[in-house]
Parts: structure tokens; C-alpha cells; sequence
């Protein structure tokens, strides 16, 4: 029986083929590449879908588990995996010139910062649920993932050990 020393030609093609095979699976450029060569799945990098851990919590800074036995969420609260260090609520006044004429607007104005702490071993990324009633509009900077009826749905990545801040932002036309 023949075996194939380290450094033959066979045992550098099935290395080879190894590190081949991954990119081809992964590359979305070698489903849509004519005749499937090869040399077009390497000129792209292969896609990574790293899925991460998804910590739930309410603008309230409840936690919560979405997929339980019973299809309820369970909340509890923590400070430290998140504290709501700030609420501001505020009037602020804009003036602006419409056809020549000074032009005063008042708006009411929420703001909350939280503090989210990722006490894992691994990178999380944290899901903040906040309301929106009506009659109000996001004005925060990153704009949510998501703004869905009355709910604005935050998403900020931590790695292990990181506390990192999100700041949210509501105003509507004060009355």
C-alpha cells in the first residue's frame, strides 16, 4: 500500500483541498461563478455568520428571557448587567425662519443613558426594548435596528467584561 510522504504532491493537494473546500461551501461568489472555478471563490473572503448571545431587556432595565418552556418571557433585574444611570425629561425650544418669519417650536423631550454590563466570558450584544407613544419620535444617534408600532428596538454589541453605554432619545411637539 502507498502512503504519501508530507511533502508529496497527494499530500499537499488533500491539504490543500481542506482549506479549498470551506471557501467554496461559504463564498456566494462560487454559486454565481459560471462553470464554479475556484480561483473565484478565493478572491472573495468567506462569509462568517457569528451569531451572538442576545441579552433581552425592557427600557425599564428588566431583563428578560424570550424563549422559555411556556412561551412567557421571565424578567428580573440586575444593576449590574444593566442600570439606567440618567432619565432627563425636558422642553426645548427651536426657532427657525419660515417664508422670513421667526418661528418658535417647543418640544418635549426624553432622554435615558443606560449602562450594560457583560459579566460573560464571551461577546454579547444587548437587545433594549424601549416604548414609543405615540405622537413620538425617535431623535436618538445611532437610529434603533428597529422601530416597530410602539416599540424602538436598540442593539449594542459588549465584548467579556465590557460596560458599555447606550443613549436613547424621544421628543414630540410640546402642547
Amino acid at each position: 500500500m502507498y502512503h504519501a510522504s508530507n511533502d508529496s504532491p497527494g499530500c499537499r493537494l488533500a491539504h490543500l483541498w481542506k482549506l479549498v473546500v470551506p471557501l467554496l461551501i461559504l463564498s456566494p461568489t462560487w454559486a454565481q461563478t459560471p462553470d464554479h472555478k475556484v480561483s473565484a471563490a478565493v478572491k472573495q473572503p468567506p462569509i462568517i455568520v457569528n451569531v451572538l448571545e442576545e441579552i433581552h431587556i425592557t427600557g425599564n432595565c428588566r431583563i428578560y428571557q424570550k424563549n422559555t418552556p411556556n412561551k412567557k418571557p421571565r424578567f428580573f433585574t440586575d444593576p449590574g448587567i444593566c442600570h439606567q444611570e440618567s432619565a432627563k425629561h425636558l422642553i426645548e425650544t427651536q426657532t427657525s425662519l419660515q417664508n422670513s418669519v421667526p418661528v418658535r417650536v417647543e418640544y418635549e423631550i426624553n432622554e435615558s443613558d443606560y449602562l450594560l454590563h457583560n459579566f460573560t466570558d464571551h461577546p454579547v450584544a444587548f437587545v433594549l426594548d424601549q416604548k414609543l407613544a405615540d405622537g413620538w419620535q425617535v431623535i436618538t444617534d445611532p437610529q434603533p435596528m428597529d422601530v416597530s408600532g410602539q416599540m424602538a428596538t436598540y442593539r449594542v454589541l459588549a465584548q467579556p467584561g465590557q460596560t458599555v453605554r447606550l443613549h436613547t432619545g424621544q421628543r414630540r411637539l410640546h402642547h
